[in-house]
């Protein structure tokens, strides 16, 4: 699950998804330092890294588990 995360984090980065968690919950309040000089890997392993047990099964559940699965279909 980290893996699969990791790489949807970095794609969004790279695609410039402003509306990505990674961006409006991460990197919204980072010094303007750290967006520049910080690589986009290194940028998705330390939000990651932060992430509590409970956040980071939310985020799998958000983001890796098909809606009509978690619907009930």
């Amino acid at each position: 699950m980290f893996q699969l995360l990791f790489e949807k984090y970095l794609r969004e980065l790279e695609i410039g998804n402003q509306d990505s968690d990674i961006d409006k919950e991460f990197l919204a309040g980072m010094s303007p330092d750290y967006r520049n000089e910080t690589s986009k890997a290194a940028v998705v392993r330390d939000f990651i890294a932060g992430m509590t047990d409970d956040y980071f099964l939310t985020q799998c559940h958000k983001n890796l588990i098909p809606q009509w699965i978690s619907s009930g279909f």
